[in-house]
């Protein structure tokens, strides 16, 4: 018998959990409405989508989704956005995005794994592929993952005038611009004083891109680990029952067709 909870795996813990985040987050954004702040107001908004979106994907792929998979989402969203936005969390704790993206890399490669399951609808689809591809393909969906919300932030950033994508200083840079000689080798220059439009800086002002390059190699750091606790679900070990806590599954029906339940 199966002790999977049904319709995305809801459990009294996981319902008082969302009834938290949904009171915090409406009183947080009729602040933000209240004072003007609209582009916090928006992100209390994207959260309470988000809160949402594991439900409406666990109908759509037609998924039990267990209730450990369902909080981390919901808190990845708040923590994300409201803690790393709208609090600032990603300027007073510098390890908060790099966190988030670690964790991000586990839940995506435990989500990458269980992809040919839910598109074929029936358990056992990605268990009877060679190792090597299922740790590839945990981390591929990372990774892609990854990627996607790096453009999106891109995105927002240019066309709505935000900075998602945080700058950094930038205090020596090697180019082979600079080289005197015309060679194609890297010339090292350091960067003591900057002059912009009148205005000292003590160093370049990188637009993003270490930042871009840091959310990839932390997620890729989580999707590594992510990809190797799937390996567990061939054998019945401690690691397996963590993974199960994790990953989602597709729904079984309740129907029986022909003598045997169909999927």
């Amino acid at each position: 018998m199966s002790h999977r909870k049904p319709h995305g795996g809801r459990s009294p813990a996981l319902i008082i959990l969302l009834v938290i985040l949904h009171v915090f987050t409406v009183a947080l954004l009729v602040r933000k409405l209240a004072v003007g702040h609209w582009g916090h107001f928006g992100l209390c908004l994207l959260c309470l989508g988000l809160y949402s979106l594991p439900a409406l994907l666990s109908h759509v792929f037609h998924a039990d989704l267990p209730p450990l998979l369902y909080a981390a989402a919901a808190c990845f969203a708040a923590a994300a956005n409201l803690g790393g936005e709208v609090f600032g969390f990603y300027l007073r704790f510098p390890f908060w995005d790099s966190a988030l993206h670690f964790i991000w890399g586990i839940l995506a490669a435990v989500i990458g794994y269980a992809l040919p399951d839910l598109l074929g609808r029936r358990e056992g689809v990605t268990r009877g592929m060679p190792k090597a591809a299922v740790v590839l393909l945990s981390v591929s969906f990372a990774m892609l993952a990854a990627v996607l919300w790096e453009l999106i932030e891109f995105a927002v950033d240019l066309w709505f005038h935000t900075d998602m994508q945080k700058d950094s200083w930038v205090t020596a840079i090697h180019s082979v611009l600079l080289q005197p000689d015309g060679l194609n080798q890297a010339q090292h220059v350091e960067i003591a004083d900057l002059v912009v439009n009148g205005d000292h800086w003590p160093a370049y002002l990188d637009i993003g891109l270490r930042d871009t390059m840091s959310d990839l190699l932390w997620t890729l750091a989580g999707a590594v680990p992510g990809s190797l606790l799937t390996l567990t679900d061939h054998r019945g070990s401690v690691g397996s029952r963590i993974l199960r806590s994790l990953m989602p599954r597709p729904r079984r029906s309740s129907k029986v067709k022909n003598g045997a339940e169909t999927i």
